[in-house]
């Protein structure tokens, strides 16, 4: 776990917000979701339908705020 300001992120999560910081993706609903739920819960990443069946994951400015503090605590 990493402690950050707004709290602790697990390396997954911190990795997964390294990935949409390189561009939405997209997601169907027969892939796991892994962090996401949480990461969108806590407002790091937005989530759009994009269809019944399809959604875009894209991160905020928390979520980047997020990543440039814990590149320090890495």
């Amino acid at each position: 776990m990493v402690q950050t300001i707004g709290g602790q992120l697990t390396y997954d999560e911190l990795r997964l917000l390294r990935q949409l910081e390189r561009g939405d993706q997209t997601i169907g609903d027969n892939q796991p979701r892994g962090g996401l739920n949480r990461l969108v819960d806590e407002g790091y990443v937005m989530r759009r339908l994009l269809n019944p069946s399809q959604t875009v994951h894209s991160i905020t400015a928390k979520g980047r705020a997020v990543l440039h503090e814990a590149e320090g605590n890495d």
